[in-house]
């Protein structure tokens, strides 16, 4: 009960800073533009799983970023999946692999619904909503019959402590490169900004929306994704991060189990959306 009576307060205080945080002087921009294209077919696990999202509306089409984490499921933000007005896409497709020299090398993956934080606002532009930019949505068959795990590859996703400063490696479709063009940059700085963000040094810009904070294991020798990036300013690059509790909520959405198998006292809830309605 006092979680709830507080929580209108909480949510103006954390506004409050953002904005004084977005307001303040320019400071130096601390990122790094490194970006290197990837112009081979992709090879590794992480290549394959991370491809472009483009969505497909009346006057427009909006490319952005995402990473098959599960069989039929890709991970990437909620605002790719609207456009400036908050209005729904008609359709969404999604292309593991692509290559600005080879096209889509996977075939492409219509998205059929997809999974998002209730308290995401598609009708309001705050820095609040960076905290529930996290989608999982869900795609069908390609023209061959396959999943996207038998024609390309996955990335699992899980939460991570994020309480010191770690480096991340990232990989996505910027707008200011040529269309299609895969860019990948390792070795960013990341830290925790906020409890649910992450900011970090790697370079971001238009359509690279979902991009995968992807955060290598020594012991397991691969990649995991931990977030997505969703932001930027002028100095700073933001990424929406996979919480204890959203890791929960994302795999039993992937198993089927949403929210049954999710605890009763789980803050955020999630609900299910078909691609063209509107919440």
């Amino acid at each position: 009960m006092l979680y709830q009576a507080l929580k209108p307060i909480v949510a103006l205080v954390f506004l409050l800073v953002f904005s004084i945080v977005l307001a303040r002087p320019p400071i130096a921009d601390a990122r790094t533009d490194n970006r290197r294209a990837l112009t081979s077919g992709a090879v590794k696990d992480y290549e394959k799983a991370v491809g472009q999202i483009r969505a497909t509306g009346v006057d427009r089409t909006r490319h952005c970023t995402g990473t098959a984490v599960a069989p039929q499921f890709v991970l990437t933000v909620v605002h790719c999946l609207f456009n400036d007005l908050g209005e729904p896409y008609g359709k969404i497709d999604f292309f593991p692999g692509a290559r600005a020299n080879n096209g889509e090398p996977f075939g492409s993956f219509p998205v059929l619904r997809y999974y998002r934080p209730v308290q995401y606002q598609l009708d309001r532009k705050t820095a609040g909503n960076l905290r529930y930019d996290l989608a999982l949505v869900e795609v069908g068959l390609n023209r061959k019959g396959q999943r996207i795990s038998e024609a390309a590859g996955v990335v699992p996703f899980r939460a991570a402590d994020g309480t010191t400063p770690g480096v991340m490696t990232t990989l996505g479709y910027p707008n200011d490169k040529e269309l299609y063009g895969a860019y990948i940059q390792s070795d960013c700085r990341i830290r925790l900004f906020a409890r649910i963000l992450y900011r970090t040094e790697c370079f971001a810009t238009k359509g690279q929306s979902g991009s995968p904070v992807l955060v290598y294991d020594d012991n397991q020798q691969r990649y995991y994704v931990q977030g997505v990036l969703s932001g930027v300013t002028k100095s700073a690059s933001f990424a929406t991060r996979i919480t204890p509790e959203r890791e929960a909520i994302l795999q039993a959405i992937v198993q089927g189990d949403y929210p049954q198998e999710v605890p009763n006292n789980t803050r955020e809830k999630w609900q299910q959306y078909y691609v063209g309605s509107v919440p």
